[in-house]
């Protein structure tokens, strides 16, 4: 409806853009009257500043010109453009949502906080996937992941956890308290998850899938959050979304993702790894839909 009206404002024709990453950008399309080929999406990722890309998604009626200002305008900012497909979660969000989730399965599965961070640090992400939800916001990551599974239920078993949060109006670094408690500057006092952050996790524990023998296992934890990101990619590569290349510039500049061996790519990291190693952590966790 806003993009209905807002159409109307403009003595020319305006490109006109959203920074959605849970509405369908055809859908919206779908409601515009005259200027629908000159919208499109273009979605920043947290923190932006430090986030090197932004993905442009289009609609079956977007005009080229219009894609090409819109990649133009976020070179100018300094950043890649990802052009990618109208599809849930994008590329970004899609690959985003089951890593999230399984570092909050373990977490509740008795995995504790400092191991799941030195493992996701130890994969090449540059933060705990705790602190990565308290930046973004619980409530945000919450919507987010939801239209991932979804769309995907196939895909992963959404964790209990987010959204006990968003109803106790735990808001990660804006209001001060996620899975961690922060300073008015957002910096983090501590490495122990907050009180109320610690009191969920107790409330939803459960191992199913055999969390407990893995404690502190930090290699094999880095290889699962590895695993589920690889099927993702399959998945999204498959389904004609994104090219193999635009999912590594998106890994890099969407979330900062950097392998252990700086001079790979994370698809030469993954590739490193071997689909045996991804079959046989399957094998293992078999309850754990995102890494089959």
């Amino acid at each position: 409806a806003f993009f209905a009206d807002v159409e109307t404002w403009f003595s020319r024709s305006p490109i006109l853009t959203t920074n959605t990453s849970t509405l369908p950008i055809t859908e919206i399309a779908g409601a515009m009257h005259t200027h629908a080929s000159r919208f499109c999406g273009m979605h920043f990722f947290m923190p932006v500043v430090g986030r090197h890309a932004a993905e442009i998604i289009v609609h079956p009626g977007t005009s080229d010109s219009v894609i090409a200002a819109c990649e133009e305008h976020v070179r100018h900012l300094k950043k890649a453009p990802l052009r990618v497909l109208d599809s849930p979660g994008f590329v970004v969000n899609r690959m985003l949502a089951p890593y999230l989730n399984l570092a909050m399965q373990l977490l509740c599965a008795g995995v504790s906080a400092s191991t799941i961070r030195e493992a996701a640090l130890r994969y090449g992400m540059p933060m705990s996937p705790f602190e990565l939800i308290d930046l973004i916001g619980p409530r945000t990551a919450f919507d987010g992941g939801r239209v991932v599974w979804q769309s995907f239920p196939h895909r992963m078993d959404p964790s209990p956890l987010l959204p006990a949060m968003v109803k106790r109006s735990l808001l990660g670094v804006a209001g001060k308290k996620g899975f961690y408690d922060y300073a008015d500057d957002g910096s983090r006092k501590g490495d122990d998850l907050s009180d109320e952050a610690s009191t969920l996790t107790e409330r939803y524990s459960r191992d199913d899938f055999g969390a407990a023998e893995i404690q502190g296992e930090t290699q094999l934890i880095a290889d699962m959050f590895a695993t589920a990101m690889c099927r993702e990619a399959d998945a999204i590569s498959e389904a004609g979304v994104a090219s193999e290349k635009t999912i590594d510039h998106a890994m890099a500049g969407g979330l900062g993702y950097v392998a252990p061996d700086p001079t790979m790519t994370w698809r030469e990291h993954i590739e490193s790894i071997g689909e045996t190693r991804f079959d046989q952590i399957a094998n293992r966790f078999s309850k754990l839909k995102s890494l089959r």
